[in-house]
């Protein structure tokens, strides 16, 4: 798979929409998949890709004289399914829309390409009531799958229309980042997996660090840090400390456990604090306060939260969004700072279906409502 390196920018605006829960759904006859040829890829994160004529050729398509009308992408977006059997869901695969690169000839040759946006295994879920999102790591799949066919018409991106009238500016956003590494299921069973051990056993350490390059951070500005760790401490409490670039950010502790079989086996800590930090290339240090030599931690996760210009800053791509503009008749002005002519801005609000949005652009400044 191609990424996509050219200039491309999308926001993932805030919509809420209504879903009607039906008592009986209604299913396709037959899935797409059951006729015609079909060329699966992955995708392992979020991002815009770039599909070209050699690609095309590597996966056994013939593309002589091949309509680029007739390219067709679906997929479901590779987040990890919804564990609530009440939920809605898409039944059989969904047809992605695309933006076709052709040269206007409607043939698909030469230096041609298509691009399409994935959503990566990996989701972050919105928290409307606290303004605030949660991620959720695939727990069962590292990629995000697609499947390309060749017949029909296809599904392609659209412009929206001219929006000429704002009530906000925004110049800035809000910025997220996780780390989730699963390395260990402590009872070998269920679905509960934790990442790096910190102890003194089998060539373990108790002081490890995590770097996260915030560039972009307004000045002075509270940046948020999220936790989960957990500690196996028979009969002596034992406790992290998390510093970030040197400066004491959190003191968790962790609970003694009896050691018995049949009581809990490990204690689990999660805590959040924010802080104002001295730098935008943050080094996390977690180290690990042993109760008792045989103490063992492990860190299941963290998420680092906060405010960025909205800036480009050589980025090839850029995600962003806004929880300070989002409010009853609020219509957002967004300004995006060292852009080019050439930047365009998808609306990812709706994964399957990016819209274009109408841009203007003036002295390497982007903005749309």
């Amino acid at each position: 798979m191609l990424n996509y390196k050219r200039l491309f920018w999308k926001i993932g605006l805030l919509l809420f929409v209504v879903c009607e829960v039906k008592a009986q759904r209604n299913y396709a006859t037959n899935s797409v998949l059951s006729s015609g040829a079909w060329y699966k890829i992955a995708v392992k994160q979020e991002g815009v890709y770039k599909i070209d004529v050699n690609f095309l050729n590597s996966l056994g398509i013939n593309t002589t004289n091949l309509s680029s009308a007739n390219i067709r992408l679906f997929g479901n977006g590779g987040g990890m399914p919804d564990e609530n059997n009440a939920v809605s869901r898409m039944d059989d695969l969904f047809e992605n829309a695309i933006q076709m690169n052709d040269g206007g000839d409607g043939i698909f040759n030469g230096n041609d390409y298509f691009l399409f946006y994935a959503q990566g295994p990996n989701r972050w879920l919105k928290d409307s009531a606290n303004q605030k999102f949660v991620h959720q790591k695939n727990l069962y799949c590292d990629s995000g799958f697609y499947f390309i066919n060749i017949g029909g018409t296809g599904k392609r991106i659209f412009t929206k229309p001219i929006i000429t009238n704002s009530t906000t500016i925004v110049n800035s956003y809000n910025e997220r980042y996780f780390y989730e590494n699963d390395l260990v299921n402590l009872l070998n069973s269920g679905k509960q997996w934790y990442g790096e051990e910190f102890s003194t056993q089998n060539g373990n350490t108790v002081s490890r660090n995590f770097t996260v390059d915030f560039t972009g951070l307004i000045n002075n500005a509270p940046l948020t840090l999220a936790t989960s760790l957990a500690g196996r401490s028979v009969s002596a409490n034992s406790s992290f400390k998390v510093q970030v670039n040197n400066q004491l950010i959190q003191n968790v502790n962790i609970n003694a456990v009896s050691g018995y079989f049949l009581d809990v086996y490990a204690v689990t800590s999660s805590q959040q604090n924010s802080f104002i930090p001295a730098s935008s290339n943050l080094t996390i240090n977690i180290n690990f306060n042993q109760g008792n030599s045989s103490a063992q931690g492990w860190l299941d996760w963290f998420e680092v939260h906060g405010r960025k210009n909205l800036s480009m800053n050589n980025a090839s791509q850029l995600f962003f969004r806004d929880w300070n503009s989002v409010a009853n008749n609020s219509m957002a002005q967004f300004n995006i700072t060292n852009t080019t002519a050439s930047t365009i801005v998808w609306d990812i609000t709706d994964p399957l279906q990016p819209q274009q949005l109408s841009t203007n652009f003036n002295a390497s400044q982007t903005n749309f409502i």
